[in-house]
């Protein structure tokens, strides 16, 4: 199970990671660009709006519909990423789930000082944080990472009964972080569930 929740946490970072090389390249075909409102129609429910002044992007046809981020830098050195996933290796919380992320980039990176793992509630699910600042091994910048973890224990659907996995995260810099907080916030904040089923 340990192996299972480690490559769990590794597809998320991963994608996470996806998502940056295409910060490099915005006119590329395939992403697709939005503002305002983001609501999931692919069976993960939940809603939330990209703030005033920022462009979000997910993969266009042929990807699950899951998932966006949100570059926060012309360079592409700081993002938010959102994501709804199916919970498939049952994660039993989602402390256990944000030791998880924090094992996967323990793996890939070095971690400077201790990390900070709290609690707080994601639209009125119990949620677990965790706030980390690293060495990225490969360009030798420090950054610092914030993620918050919730899970929904199922959606009604009982074809789909391991619940869904929300996970938003920050990845930026020292410099940028009390700016590029406010951003996480205002993407938190009026984050809600829905009922929508609709493919």
């Amino acid at each position: 199970m340990a192996n299972a929740l480690r490559i769990a946490a590794g597809v998320v970072m991963s994608l996470a990671a996806a998502f940056g090389q295409a910060s490099h390249r915005q006119q590329d075909k395939g992403w697709i660009y939005f503002t305002g409102e983001y609501r999931n129609h692919a069976g993960y429910q939940y809603r939330v709006v990209v703030p005033a002044g920022l462009t979000a992007y997910r993969p266009g046809d042929g990807a699950p519909h899951n998932r966006f981020a949100i570059d926060l830098s012309p360079q592409g050195d700081a993002r938010i990423s959102v994501d709804g996933s199916y919970n498939a290796t049952f994660y039993p919380s989602p402390l256990e789930a944000v030791r998880q992320s924090l094992q996967w980039l323990k793996e890939k990176n070095e971690i400077i000082g201790e990390p900070r793992l709290g609690r707080r509630t994601l639209a009125g699910l119990k949620a677990a944080t965790l706030r980390v600042h690293y060495r990225d091994r490969k360009s030798g910048e420090l950054r610092i990472r914030e993620e918050v973890v919730a899970l929904r224990s199922n959606t009604g659907d009982v074809n789909k009964p391991t619940g869904v996995t929300y996970s938003l995260i920050l990845d930026t810099t020292p410099a940028r972080l009390a700016n590029d907080e406010k951003s996480l916030t205002a993407i938190l904040n009026p984050f809600q569930l829905t009922s929508d089923r609709t493919h």
